[in-house]
């Protein structure tokens, strides 16, 4: 399937669908107008024959006037629908067409202290966490970060797979998710602070006989204020009223402190209780997706009642109405409780709710990735220690028309394939390549390749090494404690596997060579797999010395003219063509 076509002919197809409800919507203020001025001119004609028809006609008028309101209300929201289904198709057009990311980034957990996430641009702009994020809140943001930086175990990698392929041809289900979820603009709402207060022991819920005095008093208040017109002292009702007023002040500063709590996160609990309504309609198939439905199920229904409480807490803003209702019912004190009964009941229900719904976010993400790329696989994985065995394999941030792929294989352990070539020809890029790709095999997603089998392995990289002003260390050092971590976990016997660029590049060429065939020869010592990318063309020698355990790879480039031109393919054997000459002489260097 050509996916550009389909999202060309989607955005077509909803920008008429728009179009209709935009001009039958225009059309409504002047039914509106007209209702009223011939409801005005025939209740003026009408009364002066009969005023009880023409009452009835102001009746019928009225109720016609609210319908069309009410019908003006479903042109609009139909309309804002479609044209947040325009907008989104538009997004995933240009984003195969251009490249063009329009989502969160995930800057906020970039964290140059783990294994790989600098090193392969899991976060910041035009990252592989941009590339996939569909999610619309904050906590489902977060799953998806915290996936991408912790591979799963095989079977939850298998779970996984089987809910994102039942969820890529979902795609109206998919969009109207995302719809549900920024309807609300909760983005960025947190809910750790919903968690934070349903964690929190309750004020006023114990007090069964607090609560007993103050559902009573308001009823005995009314009807002593109904009877002081006719049958007893009006002093009688001042005084119980004088007792809301203590009730008041006693439990005032509690109220506000429960109320500022969670009053906030209003536009979040609605947009959950969209995400979720949208979910209910569906029908699953996969285990993975069963579950997370049924911890949702009829969860919608429950956070709508909390909604309305925290909707009714927030008339203590309406300095007309709520203190009239306030001191004759204790409205406050009554919504408080409802909200500590719904929290006890629903402890252990919301933590729940909001990790299937960043789940479900968080599948549909893959799902999207997966169907915006048909070509891409899922990998098999191999309960055998090692094999990665890859076949027409591609940088999956890249567009496809940019995009050289190539096969790679690398099996057994104790193994280190070294990858030599000129400047620009595409090493480095190699190994993000292969690195990105065991990521998205390890949780559960496609992969940018024809065909993928890797056995569980857990990423280490050493590639982008910065100096440290906070703690005044130099690349070099930080570097150094890299590597020191790397012998320490292959020491352990970690199934790991390694993606070094330019190893020990802070130091002199000698020092370098010595210190990184030394390193080279650790490592296979210590069982690890991975691969070395380096200028160091005399490091390739050590395929002659270990050959069963080392095995050299290049990129190469052409020369023609003294003008370079790189077909970013991997070459079996060492690297002969060095560019950093032409390169010097390109700049005016004369050498």
């Amino acid at each position: 399937m050509d996916v550009t076509y389909y999202y060309k002919n989607r955005i077509e197809e909803f920008s008429k669908i728009e179009s209709h409800y935009f001009n039958k919507e225009k059309k409504i203020p002047f039914i509106r107008l007209e209702i009223i001025i011939f409801s005005i001119l025939f209740f003026y004609i009408i009364f002066s024959f009969n005023i009880f028809i023409a009452i009835a006609f102001l009746v019928v008028a009225i109720i016609g006037f609210i319908i069309v309101v009410k019908y003006d209300d479903t042109l609009i929201s139909k309309n804002k629908y479609y044209n947040n289904l325009k907008i989104i198709n538009e997004k995933e057009l240009k984003h195969i067409e251009n490249n063009e990311y329009s989502y969160p980034n995930g800057s906020g957990y970039i964290n140059n202290e783990h294994w790989y996430s600098s090193d392969l641009d899991l976060f910041g702009n035009f990252s592989l966490f941009q590339y996939i994020n569909r999610t619309t809140l904050k906590f489902s943001s977060d799953i998806l970060a915290d996936w991408l930086l912790n591979k799963a175990d095989t079977e939850e990698i298998k779970l996984r797979q089987e809910s994102i392929l039942e969820l890529k041809n979902k795609i109206d289900w998919r969009q109207d998710l995302i719809i549900a979820g920024l309807k609300n603009n909760a983005e960025n709402n947190d809910v750790q602070k919903i968690l934070g207060w349903i964690k929190e022991p309750s004020v006023f819920i114990n007090k069964k006989s607090f609560i007993l005095v103050c559902k009573v008093l308001p009823v005995i208040t009314i009807i002593s204020i109904i009877l002081s017109f006719v049958y007893i002292p009006v002093v009688i009702p001042i005084l119980l009223v004088f007792l809301h007023l203590l009730i008041i002040n006693n439990t005032k500063n509690n109220i506000k402190i429960i109320h500022v709590q969670v009053s906030k996160n209003v536009n979040l609990l609605k947009a959950y209780t969209d995400i979720i309504s949208v979910i209910e309609k569906e029908k699953f198939q996969s285990q993975t997706l069963q579950l997370l439905y049924n911890n949702i199920k009829n969860a919608s229904q429950s956070i709508k009642y909390l909604t309305k409480i925290l909707n009714n807490l927030d008339f203590r803003f309406n300095i007309l109405v709520h203190p009239i209702i306030n001191t004759l019912f204790l409205f406050d004190f009554h919504n408080v409780v409802k909200l500590e009964r719904w929290k006890q009941n629903n402890v252990h229900n919301t933590v729940k709710w909001f990790l299937s719904v960043g789940e479900f976010e968080v599948l549909s993400s893959f799902a999207n990735l997966s169907f915006n790329n048909p070509d891409w696989v899922f990998p098999k994985i191999s309960a055998h220690h090692f094999i990665i065995k890859a076949k027409n394999i591609g940088h999956p941030l890249l567009n496809q028309k940019q995009r050289v792929c190539n096969d790679f294989e690398l099996t057994g352990i104790s193994k280190i394939d070294l990858i030599t070539g000129s400047n620009m020809s595409g090493k480095s890029t190699f190994l993000r390549t292969i690195g990105l790709n065991i990521v998205l095999a390890s949780i559960g997603s496609c992969v940018c390749a024809k065909e993928f089998t890797l056995s569980p392995v857990q990423v280490l990289t050493s590639m982008r090494i910065n100096d440290s002003l906070e703690e005044n260390t130099s690349s070099f050092y930080a570097e150094l404690k890299r590597i020191e971590l790397i012998i320490k976990l292959t020491e352990q016997k970690e199934k790991v596997f390694l993606l070094l660029d330019e190893i020990l590049r802070g130091t002199n060429s000698n020092d370098r060579h010595i210190g990184s065939i030394a390193l080279i020869k650790q490592l296979i010592k210590n069982e690890a797999i991975g691969i070395v990318a380096t200028h160091d063309i005399p490091l390739s020698e050590l395929s002659l010395e270990l050959p069963n355990n080392v095995e050299n790879f290049n990129f190469d480039v052409k020369v023609n003219d003294n003008e370079l031109f790189f077909d970013y393919k991997l070459n079996n054997g060492i690297c002969k063509s060095l560019n950093a000459s032409i390169l010097m002489r390109k700049m005016g260097i004369k050498i």
